[in-house]
């Protein structure tokens, strides 16, 4: 499967977007079939958004239930695409 890193942002100000905060564990938020795409973290490299295409995402952040950062969906880097087995949680 291929893995696309999104871009890591800082923390938006409250009520400028919108901020997927998994309360439980794993990292997963998204999972579909859609697509062979796993969107990851882009400090930890955790699975965020698995088998969808992040086009039906508009201007969100994710924060990482691993390394608590926060990764804006809209800003995927293809550039860092990169081959990862085992990663999915």
């Amino acid at each position: 499967m291929n893995q696309i890193a999104l871009a890591v942002v800082s923390e938006p100000i409250a009520g400028t977007k919108a901020v997927i905060d998994r309360r439980s564990t794993g990292t997963i938020m998204y999972k579909g079939r859609e697509s062979d795409v796993t969107y990851v973290c882009g400090s930890c490299g955790s699975p965020l958004i698995v088998g969808l295409d992040v086009q039906k995402f508009h201007d969100i952040v994710i924060k990482c239930n691993r390394c608590k950062s926060f990764n804006a969906v809209n800003a995927a880097i293809p550039e860092k695409a990169i081959e990862r087995n085992g990663a999915e949680e």
